[in-house]
């Protein structure tokens, strides 16, 4: 009797031992840990947004970088100038437009009446290397309506989780 159980639990502790080798899951967006968890200093490269979600932005970044705040938390340095940063946070915006109901919530005879316009924001995060050029990570934020800065702090968020999970 004791001949049958024994390699069902040899192929139970294998399949455990292969289990515990793996790596860590992390989002789809890390391309190179090793190089994003190097990362020290950061430049945040604006330069494909709107004069408006520039503004968004430096005010965003204004808010993360006290005390508490985004960057605070996320460990790495911000530095004005990307020549002397070690990896650039490139920043994107996807705006659009679509009709939705009207938040009053009334019921009225014609419905396209009760529809108003709303604009939706995602932001899109890619850091590289600043030397190599070499993508590090990427990853879409989540969709907000009218709120440009929760949606680039939503990214940062994202990192932050991920950060966290590769350095375990």
């Amino acid at each position: 009797m004791k001949c049958r159980w024994q390699p069902l639990l040899a192929l139970c502790l294998l399949s455990c031992i292969a289990f515990a080798g793996q790596e860590k899951p992390t989002h789809e967006g890390v391309a190179d840990a090793g190089g994003l968890l190097k990362i020290h200093t950061f430049c945040l490269d604006s330069s494909e947004l709107t004069p408006h979600q520039s503004a968004d932005l430096q005010k965003f970044a204004a808010q993360a970088a006290k005390p508490k705040g985004l960057f605070t938390k996320l460990h790495w340095q911000r530095v004005d100038s990307c020549s002397s940063a070690d990896a650039t946070v490139k920043l994107t915006m996807n705006e659009h437009e679509r009709m939705a109901p009207a938040g009053d919530g009334s019921r009225l005879e014609d419905k396209s009446a009760a529809l108003t316009v709303e604009t939706f924001s995602q932001a899109r995060m890619l850091i590289t290397d600043r030397a190599s050029g070499k993508t590090l990570y990427q990853t879409d934020g989540k969709e907000y309506t009218d709120d440009r800065q929760a949606a680039f702090a939503n990214t940062f968020a994202k990192l932050l989780k991920d950060l966290k999970t590769l350095s375990k």
